[in-house]
Order: C-alpha cells, then sequence, then structure tokens
C-alpha cells in the first residue's frame, strides 16, 4: 500500500506539472489529486523539492537496472536518452523553475549515476587507474548535463530519443 501512494503522488505530481509547472503546485494540490491529507504527503516525502529528489534518483536507478554484461555502449546511451524523453515533462519543470538553481544538482547526481554505471559496463573501471576512471566519469557526467542543458536551451525542440540514437550510430561507425 505504502509504494502504491508513494508511486500515486509521483504521478499527480507530474500531471499537476504537466498542467500548471513546479512553481505553482502545492502539497495540498498534490494531496487533492491522489484524495490524501497532506500528512499521508508528509509521511512519504519531506517537501516538493525531496519528491523531485526522489523521482531523479529512481529514474536513474531504473535506468542502472536491468542492464546486463552483455549490454553494449551504444544499448546503454540510447536506455540514457530514451529515459531523458520519457521524462520530458519532469526535466523543462526544472529548467522552467525560478529555483533551478537549487534543481540542478539533481541533474548532477542523476548524470554522475549514469556515467559511473557507463564506465563500470564497459569495464573502464578495470583498465583504467581510480584516478583515470573518475575523470571519466566527471567528463561523461558533464557532457550529458551539457547536453540535457542544449535540449532546454533549444526550448525542448527535439526528441532526445531520436538524438541520442543519432549519437549511437556516430559511436558505432567508429568502432
Amino acid at each position: 500500500m505504502e509504494n502504491l501512494t508513494r508511486r500515486e503522488i509521483e504521478r499527480t505530481f507530474l500531471a499537476l506539472l504537466a498542467e500548471k509547472g513546479l512553481e505553482k503546485i502545492t502539497v495540498g494540490d498534490i494531496a487533492a489529486g491522489c484524495c490524501i491529507n497532506r500528512n499521508t504527503f508528509y509521511y512519504h516525502f519531506q517537501d516538493i523539492p525531496s519528491l523531485l529528489e526522489s523521482m531523479f534518483l529512481e529514474r536513474a536507478e531504473g535506468l542502472l537496472g536491468g542492464g546486463g554484461a552483455d549490454m553494449s555502449l551504444s544499448d546503454a546511451l540510447e536506455r540514457f536518452y530514451s529515459c531523458l524523453e520519457e521524462n520530458r515533462t519532469l526535466v523543462s519543470a526544472v529548467f522552467a523553475s525560478s529555483r533551478r538553481g537549487l534543481y540542478m544538482g539533481y541533474f548532477d547526481v542523476f548524470c554522475g549515476k549514469v556515467a559511473s554505471w557507463l564506465v563500470g559496463m564497459i569495464g573502464g573501471e578495470q583498465r583504467l587507474s581510480p584516478v583515470q576512471s573518475d575523470a571519466v566519469v566527471e567528463i561523461l557526467k558533464c557532457e550529458f548535463i551539457g547536453q540535457i542543458v542544449q535540449w532546454a536551451t533549444a526550448g525542448f525542440s527535439y526528441n532526445m530519443e531520436e538524438y541520442g540514437l543519432k549519437i549511437c550510430r556516430g559511436i558505432k561507425s567508429f568502432m
């Protein structure tokens, strides 16, 4: 039941994001949309920023799970870009927010987890020293954040999944 309530809070939050944007959503709005009281919301989340952070972390964990050792780099990247496209509403809400600076840290964590996963998945940790591995993770993380910022700057005018497929085709042509 607890997980169902959490999922309903998240689902309602995403629906409200699409309707009115992050700045105008209140805990009361979410509670009313879920047919729960405000205390139930606070049982699961400290506030709306903690809900947002939790959603980013869950998406990172969901992205990282289910990928086996036989997954190629391009398959892994395709999953990343697909995840971004699937969460367009969430990403665009952060960029539309006046508190964007606060929420950008969530992208840092999200992209850092994905970059670490990619380096580990392609065996970079076995071929690289810890310092080199950390450097590659940092470079990938910054690249991913840069791509998200570029997407936002373009007004989310293109499909990130298609963009990612173009990048993956380019990677495959080099290998």
